[in-house]
């Protein structure tokens, strides 16, 4: 089976395309594909086994931004209403 040929100027955009004595010819990548996602897998494997790991004190990661995240939540609402106040007198007074 011959790969397809395609005759286009510029093909700096398409990545599995390749050009030989002025004819582009598509490559398969059905291969890389299926390599890129064996890869992603596997760091996202790694990315949870690391975030859940128990450290000493028996906490992991996740345990703590648990306990953290209300905090960041009420801090974020503050400085959003903070934010709005300040930016309603600067409003108000250039009216």
């Amino acid at each position: 089976m011959s790969p397809q040929r395609y005759h286009f100027d510029n093909i700096s955009t398409i990545p599995e395309l390749f050009v030989k004595n002025n004819v582009m010819y598509k490559i398969k990548t059905n291969t890389m594909g299926l390599l890129k996602t064996a890869l992603i897998g596997a760091a996202v494997y790694g990315a949870i086994k690391y975030v859940t790991k128990k450290d000493v004190n028996g906490r992991s990661i996740v345990d703590d931004l648990k306990e953290k995240a209300p905090q960041w939540v009420d801090d974020a609402r503050r400085m959003k209403d903070d934010f709005i106040a300040e930016n309603r007198v600067y409003d108000e007074s250039s009216l």
